[in-house]
């Protein structure tokens, strides 16, 4: 990202949106993401369901962060904004998501160890917020959503092998 940012004359990044699909396509897309889920993991907690359960505060500071780095105002100007801005929205929501079960994961593996697993945060991840983020994972809640999610994953017929980077980007990458 940094070389992007230099050779764009040390200005914000246009995100660049596929006009079909209104979905984020390109490096500064995919330089983007990997900052949004960067910045959740040092910044954010994973105690929140969703992402549109935290707090504004949070969602604000991170969107100001990434000011540095990309041009919004471009993105606020498209003649179709509201529907970027959804899109946009849309895969930061699946970046939490994606954030959160790694954390999740993190915790899965310390087989029901909960004392070790607090006593090693992970790596970026501040000490208080991996302790909100293994009491939440650890309410009744929360176990029976992941519990219904499993079953629900058992009946899906194809699986989604994208990761990260969205179906349009895919396809981009591949032209």
């Amino acid at each position: 990202m940094h070389k992007l940012f230099k050779a764009n004359g040390e200005r914000p990044l246009k995100i660049v949106f596929n006009i079909n699909t209104n979905m984020q396509i390109g490096e500064v897309y995919e330089c983007f993401i990997w900052e949004v889920g960067s910045y959740m993991w040092r910044n954010i907690g994973f105690d929140k369901d969703t992402w549109t359960d935290v707090s504004e505060a949070e969602r604000v500071g991170m969107l100001q962060f990434l000011l540095r780095w990309f041009d919004f105002d471009a993105i606020t100007n498209h003649h179709m904004a509201p529907t970027c801005w959804a899109s946009l929205n849309n895969r930061i929501c699946a970046r939490y998501r994606g954030r959160k079960n790694i954390a999740n994961n993190r915790l899965i593996d310390f087989a029901g160890d909960v004392k070790a697993a607090r006593a090693q945060a992970p790596t970026g991840m501040d000490r208080q917020r991996w302790n909100a983020a293994i009491d939440h994972f650890l309410m009744e809640k929360h176990q029976k959503r992941s519990a219904g999610n499993r079953e629900c994953q058992k009946k899906q017929v194809v699986k989604n092998r994208g990761g990260t980077c969205s179906y349009g980007s895919v396809c981009f990458k591949k032209t």
